[in-house]
């Protein structure tokens, strides 16, 4: 069954590798809509999150970086819909010949307890300069609910 997944109006990863002279900020910066998933039903909701950290090269085509998130999302399974949360997500880029493979995990614990976390492997191929397509395999875990998932998704940059 295809639906939207995702629909990102700001989705900006600002991954700069640290060293001995240089130590920029890494940060992202996501609002959009994202489906969670719970037992009642799964929901298209509005969210926005962050994250600053650190990021830095492992070998000349690999780089590791660890942020702290936090993220406000409208959720109708939420006794209060409207939810804060606090997080950590973590991944190495692979810089490859097709584009950029992507390990990641990230983790979000809402005020309210609930705690979801995911562990993902992407490829991002590159189609032309502002346009690729990223295949990505999902492991989900929240205390309702724990799903895989395998997703296509077209990204235009601009």
């Amino acid at each position: 069954d295809a639906q939207l997944q995702v629909f990102d109006v700001v989705d900006i990863d600002s991954i700069s590798a640290s060293n001995r002279f240089y130590r920029p900020w890494s940060w992202r910066a996501r609002v959009g809509f994202e489906r969670v998933h719970t037992t009642q039903d799964d929901y298209l909701v509005p969210q926005a999150n962050t994250g600053f950290g650190y990021s830095f090269r492992l070998s000349e085509d690999v780089m590791a970086y660890a942020l702290l998130t936090g993220r406000a999302e409208y959720n109708p399974v939420f006794a209060d819909n409207i939810q804060l949360g606090v997080g950590s997500a973590a991944g190495v880029l692979l810089y490859n010949t097709w584009g950029t493979g992507i390990l990641s995990w990230e983790q979000t614990e809402f005020l309210n307890g609930y705690d979801r976390n995911s562990a993902s492997i992407a490829q991002d191929v590159s189609l032309m300069k502002n346009l690729s397509l990223r295949m990505t395999l999902t492991h989900y875990n929240a205390p309702d609910v724990s799903d895989n998932e395998a997703q296509l998704s077209l990204r235009y940059f601009y």
